[in-house]
């Protein structure tokens, strides 16, 4: 019996794990990323706060301690409070008076809720039915100030909402930070429940007066001291609001070589798991020498500096989301860390500075791709275009960069006239996406990889999205600078025909051709994959002209999701080529009846341009008609006695039952 009993659980979970499934469009982005808490709570609850916690990360603020994260006045919705948290979160409960008095748990789903509370215990009520008016609030209100010369270490400071370490003693740590090209722009992001600030520089002994914030982007010019600025809400930058960061100054002893940092959070563990150990490199300060630094997401908890290529490294120590400084003299504890500055004038760029092109050189605007990527993955990525790879060295390409304000997200930016791109999952690329056709879409992408169970080759169980699916702000980049290509003397060879027969699925047929001397897709239009379609037909055949001094071609289809691998040619001959499918093919240098096609023998291709999925083995061949016959029977008998067997078992258990 209890054997029946496992199989038929077998069988459920097959089932299961077949109409089980991840939703193919997700628009909303407090599913992927954060959701919002909204709370009503009596007269008497005075500064309720939220405490939450999930299946991942435990309680989502156990850094901060009991009773957890301060709630912010809704200012749309007078006597509702409150809170941004990650959307893993699947409990929660609202306390106030320093956590004196508190509900009871309540369920958290990943969506928005309106809790309204009436007393301590179960006296409450919640709801996903909006009971609130407007867009959501804030979870912060960006900054961004332009300062006039001599301005130096700009900073905010505000008031009227939760007590924050930022603005815990004039002039607070709430250092502004460069808005990357926008030269004179800083910015910060301020909490949320903010209602006034100003902006003060040189260790505040000269500031504006005062302004109000009410939980939208505000661009203050200042033009001197005092009430000599304007405030205006349209915005005054170009590019994306910046994503928030804090900094870390360490100084190691000799010895320490190439520092870097390993820092982890209550939500998301490690900012940088996706790197493997030690972490982020450290970069030098421009203006203090001997130090060094990298920025962190505030919402970090803690972190150790490491060298030597992490052979060597500090305990731990604690991170606010205030900038500090470690002072490392040797292994273990033997370091000290402050908040007061240790390093003069303003903080080093977080962005590195826009790299300028040179004469002869070319800026390509960078594009951002975001991926929601299986618990698994530590994806990689790969892309191609007019330059060929994006990226030097071999497939899987480089990590992307976990978005740690939207857990399961990751990013990356490509050069605008990228022509395809890959997702993997990182290792060894054994999973990935099939080929996205970038020029189709030319714009940021959020692409939603839904097919979980994918453990090798490509899956076409994603959806890509030109509507945005995150929340906070988007991560910026400087545009690529590529130098201009060389000028490469071609072969004086005389142009070739290339002729196709392809498989009847095959859509769109296409050419993608090259050289080790001359370059990539030399046949094509902008040199981008998958190079131009066939159009003129003679016969049965596809037919193309092609430069006589291509070494390699590949047949593709369906805007290059279907392709050959990698064939190599003889230089200066026509080609004849049978597709079979995107393993087998006949390809000859002289005219040849279709119908005698075979699938030949061939070297190993050269690998150059990228290759839709990884190759599968060579096909089989068919096993003799009487074998398979026994094996058509004896499968029927396994499933037709496995079927008797699960639905006997069914039958005794409910038997049992009654």
């Amino acid at each position: 019996m209890k054997k029946i009993k496992f199989l038929l659980l077998a069988v459920v979970m097959v089932f299961a794990s077949v109409f089980i499934a991840t939703p193919a469009n997700v628009s909303a982005s407090e599913q992927l990323g954060q959701t919002i808490v909204f709370v009503q709570v009596p007269a008497d609850w005075e500064s309720p706060g939220i405490w939450a916690w999930g299946s991942a990360g435990g309680g989502l603020w156990d850094h901060l301690g009991w009773p957890g994260q301060p709630m912010q006045q809704d200012p749309n919705n007078p006597g509702w409070y409150f809170q941004w948290m990650a959307s893993d979160m699947t409990g929660g409960l609202v306390n106030a008076n320093e956590g004196s008095i508190q509900t009871n748990d309540f369920t958290l789903t990943g969506q928005p809720i309106w809790v309204t509370v009436t007393g301590e215990g179960d006296a409450f009520s919640y709801t996903t039915t909006p009971q609130t008016t407007g867009e959501f609030p804030s979870a912060t209100t960006p900054i961004f100030a332009q300062v006039p010369a001599g301005w130096e270490a700009p900073r905010v400071w505000a008031w009227g909402g939760a007590d924050s370490p930022y603005f815990a003693a004039w002039p607070g740590t709430a250092q502004m930070l460069p808005v990357p090209n926008n030269e004179g722009w800083f910015f910060f992001h301020a909490p949320g429940d903010m209602t006034g600030g100003l902006i003060s520089a040189n260790e505040g002994s000269i500031q504006t007066s005062d302004f109000p914030l009410e939980g939208q982007p505000i661009w203050v010019t200042i033009s001197g001291e005092g009430d000599d600025f304007t405030v205006a809400t349209t915005p005054q930058t170009t590019g994306a609001v910046p994503q928030m960061h804090t900094i870390i100054y360490v100084q190691v002893p000799a010895g320490w070589d190439a520092p870097g940092i390993w820092a982890w959070g209550s939500v998301q563990g490690g900012l940088w798991d996706h790197l493997g150990w030690p972490g982020q490199p450290m970069q030098e300060c421009p203006h203090n020498p001997g130090w060094f630094f990298q920025y962190v997401a505030t919402d970090m908890t803690g972190g150790l500096v490491n060298a030597n290529d992490g052979g060597i490294q500090t305990n731990d120590f604690t991170l606010t989301g205030q900038p500090i400084w470690v002072t490392v003299t040797g292994e273990g504890d033997d370091f000290t860390f402050t908040t007061t500055p240790q390093t003069t004038g303003a903080f080093a760029p977080f962005f590195p500075p826009a790299p300028v092109a040179d004469e002869g050189m070319v800026e390509i605007e960078a594009i951002l791709i975001y991926a929601y990527v299986p618990e698994r993955w530590m994806p990689g990525f790969w892309g191609w275009g007019p330059r060929g790879n994006l990226y030097d060295g071999d497939f899987p390409g480089p990590a992307m960069t976990a978005d740690p304000n939207n857990p399961g997200w990751f990013y990356t930016f490509i050069p605008a006239d990228t022509a395809g791109i890959i997702v993997n999952e990182g290792i060894y690329g054994a999973a990935q996406t099939t080929n996205i056709n970038f020029s189709n879409y030319g714009v940021p992408l959020w692409i939603i990889i839904t097919d979980e169970d994918t453990e090798e080759g490509a899956t076409d169980g994603f959806t890509v999205h030109t509507e945005r699916q995150t929340y906070g702000p988007l991560p910026t980049s400087g545009p690529f600078v590529f130098g201009a290509p060389e000028e490469i003397d071609a072969p004086d060879v005389a142009n070739i025909t290339v002729r196709a027969i392809v498989p009847d699925d095959w859509a769109q047929p296409g050419l993608w051709a090259w050289s080790d001397v001359v370059g990539a897709n030399n046949a094509g239009p902008g040199g981008a994959w998958p190079g131009p379609s066939f159009v003129d037909r003679d016969g049965d055949w596809w037919v193309m002209e092609a430069p006589g001094w291509v070494e390699y071609i590949i047949i593709n289809a369906d805007a290059g999701s279907t392709q050959t691998e990698d064939l190599p040619v003889e230089v200066g001959r026509d080609i004849w080529i049978v597709v079979m499918n995107a393993i087998e093919v006949d390809l000859r240098h002289e005219a040849f009846d279709p119908a005698d096609a075979a699938a030949a023998e061939r070297p190993e291709p050269v690998v150059f341009a990228p290759t839709a999925t990884p190759t599968p083995p060579p096909t089989q061949a068919a096993a003799p008609a009487d074998e398979g016959g026994a094996n058509v029977v004896l499968i029927i008998v396994i499933v037709t006695t496995v079927v008797a067997v699960v639905l006997a078992g069914v039958f005794v258990i409910l038997k049992k039952k009654k």
